[in-house]
């Protein structure tokens, strides 16, 4: 059994449905829990007041807002991305992230200039 008071205890059922005894005056709820405890009602105050100024909430990062991306993610993109990887892997071919560029430049999908390092590279990445 918990540490804690014998009125506490007179009272506690582990059987019961409550855990908890219920009271109607819970008036001084530092007071009860202090109690429930066997603490010092002082030390429950400054336990929960170093509680509540370490808890704070925080701003997300300022990175992680939603963008838009450079490919849709509609169901008639997704489907011809399966069906072109699934054709390829039929033939028993690797499939890389080269290829599925390569296929929605092709299909119109993505675009961009295939001769520019600097785009190529970021289309690679969105892949």
């Amino acid at each position: 059994m918990l540490p804690c008071t014998k009125k506490f205890a007179a009272v506690y059922n582990p059987t019961d449905q409550g855990h908890l005894p219920k009271r109607n005056d819970l008036t001084d709820v530092t007071f009860e829990i202090a109690e429930i405890l066997g603490r010092s009602r002082k030390t429950v105050q400054s336990v929960w007041r170093e509680y509540t100024k370490t808890i704070v909430s925080v701003s997300p990062p300022s990175n992680q807002a939603p963008r838009k991306t450079r490919i849709p993610r509609t169901i008639a993109v997704i489907s011809s991305i399966q069906k072109f990887v699934r054709d390829k892997r039929q033939l028993r071919a690797r499939v890389i992230a080269k290829d599925v560029v390569a296929f929605l430049l092709e299909t119109g999908v993505l675009i961009y200039d295939t001769h520019d390092k600097t785009q190529s590279t970021t289309a690679l990445r969105c892949v």
